[in-house]
């Protein structure tokens, strides 16, 4: 079609762990537990999880998570399907803990649950152009506006994926709030420097 050659998507090639993508979808539908072994990128060896209850698939990056629980467990978990292999759908059903499990991300950025704390977020006015037209949060509201900066405040969790967003614009952006954030992108920042020393 000529219409497909209209559109370019910003994709870094085959996503690994797409074949889970479907099974995953169905046994979501029908309520099925699932179990697969898991390799986390900092460790070694892959673990076997069991009885997991899926309950929604993210995207977040170009990658996709399930989000679930375990039998027993009102604990919820987020696994990368690019790190999943040898799933299995069981023949055991559940019930699921969560009437709307997409409630579980309304204010996360990324996939990693926390507790959502009040972030001030001052922007130069030319950055600011942008986060005005593309929110990095469905929260988000300016706060003050100056010929020098916008300051955005957003309730979102202060999670690892939300720091690599206010990393990746670099001297556009400075965290006002909470000072426990401040505290780590400084860090993150000198540390950063010491490897150009």
């Amino acid at each position: 079609h000529d219409a497909i050659r209209c559109f370019s998507f910003n994709s870094t090639g085959s996503f690994k762990g797409l074949y889970n993508l479907k099974p995953i979808l169905n046994a979501i539908q029908t309520r099925h537990r699932i179990s697969f072994s898991y390799l986390k990128f900092q460790e070694d060896k892959a673990k076997v999880r069991e009885d997991f209850c899926p309950l929604l698939l993210r995207e977040y990056l170009g990658r996709w998570y399930v989000c679930g629980n375990f039998m027993n467990s009102e604990h919820l978990f987020t696994f990368g399907l690019d790190r999943m292999s040898l799933l299995n759908i069981s023949v055991e059903t559940f019930i699921p803990i969560l009437d709307n499990p997409a409630s579980m991300f309304d204010s996360v950025i990324g996939v990693s649950m926390m507790e959502p704390v009040t972030v001030e977020l001052a922007f130069s006015c030319k950055q600011a152009m942008y986060i005005k037209t593309l929110p990095l949060h469905r929260s988000q509201e300016i706060v003050s506006e100056t010929g020098d900066e916008v300051v955005f405040r957003l309730f979102v969790a202060p999670n690892y994926e939300l720091v690599q967003r206010i990393l990746m614009y670099g001297f556009e952006v400075r965290v006002l709030k909470p000072a426990s954030l401040v505290e780590e992108i400084k860090g993150i920042l000198t540390e950063t420097l010491e490897y150009y020393k």
